[in-house]
């Protein structure tokens, strides 16, 4: 009996810990994201975002290249970040999928007002 209650205040307390975890990495995301848009809106960057969008068709269809580019141009903005907070922001620029990458560029393009809609991939 008293070992169900040891068992049951380790799996407890695990669980707590694991809440808290996952709280600490939703804020840590969160000020990232701030403090990265606070980058993407500033002066000096607003002009190169701007030039980036130029370069999009006004329909939001873009090759992988174009994407490539302009997410390395977002890439480099990340540079003004704490090493942890670009290493958040640099895990959605560059995940795995495509369209990912493309909903995060878009995302960052609209909130820093150069842009108003979503990338869409031409595939051949």
């Amino acid at each position: 009996m008293k070992i169900d209650i040891i068992l049951s205040l380790i799996a407890g307390s695990a669980a707590v810990i694991g809440v808290i975890a996952s709280l600490s990495l939703v804020k840590q995301k969160f000020e990232a994201e701030r403090d990265f848009l606070s980058l993407l809106t500033n002066d000096a960057a607003l002009p190169r975002l701007r030039e980036l969008r130029k370069q999009i068709p006004p329909d939001g269809v873009t090759s992988p290249a174009e994407l490539k580019q302009l997410i390395t141009s977002l890439d480099q903005l990340t540079a003004g970040l704490s090493e942890r907070h670009r290493q958040l922001i640099r895990e959605g620029l560059w995940q795995p999928s495509v369209r990912g990458r493309a909903r995060y560029a878009a995302k960052w393009m609209n909130k820093a007002g150069v842009a108003s809609g979503p990338l869409l991939i031409a595939t051949p």
